[in-house]
């Protein structure tokens, strides 16, 4: 593997893509929410992105045209921060909105978890440079997992194809000397964990 195949991948699994994934996932995954026309979803989808994802890529782009940082990628934990700040409270704003709204509890109990997550991972993040391309994997793995419990539906090629994509993605991110072997497992941790104990609350 090469660094330019290592940075495609890296970009193609990255967080902004996976949790917009995970989300579309939820209408798929449980019963409760398959109700959902397609167009209503897309809506949500739009929305949760433009907060969650457009913002806080605008702003990445906006610090490296100003010199705030040295690379779009962020390598450091320094050029995190402020991303990692205002992806959360795009997360809390969605949360906030959409509860007024009257949505689904399960889709709110998803969107806590990726608040509580980012949150989690930008304190961490103040002393160690976790993952977060793993955290957003770990996450999806326990959306497939939750549903497989729960609600008995067979997702085993899904989960089987989350452990290869994982395996995969940790180690081109060790590869590319993004993480060591610690961050990318505990941000699998993290994120699998959190996501599965919110949707237990639904």
């Amino acid at each position: 593997m090469n660094n330019k195949l290592g940075l495609l991948i890296s970009t193609v699994f990255h967080p902004v893509f996976l949790n917009l994934f995970g989300f579309l996932i939820l209408f798929r995954v449980f019963p409760s929410l398959q109700g959902f026309q397609f167009r209503n979803q897309l809506f949500l989808a739009g929305f949760v992105f433009f907060s969650t994802a457009l913002i806080p890529m605008i702003t990445i782009l906006f610090l490296k045209l100003t010199g705030k940082i040295n690379s779009i990628q962020m390598h450091t934990k320094e050029e995190r921060k402020i991303p990692y700040l205002i992806t959360a409270i795009g997360y809390m704003f969605c949360y906030y909105i959409l509860r007024e709204a009257g949505i689904s509890h399960l889709i709110l109990s998803y969107l806590n978890a990726c608040s509580v997550i980012v949150i989690l991972v930008f304190i961490i993040n103040h002393y160690w440079k976790i993952s977060i391309h793993l955290t957003s994997l770990g996450s999806l793995l326990a959306i497939f997992l939750f549903s497989t419990i729960f609600f008995k539906n067979d997702l085993r090629l899904e989960i089987a194809l989350v452990f290869l994509v994982s395996g995969f993605v940790a180690s081109t991110r060790i590869f590319l000397q993004s993480h060591n072997f610690s961050q990318v497992i505990s941000g699998y941790a993290l994120g699998f964990t959190i996501m599965f104990i919110m949707l237990l609350r639904f």
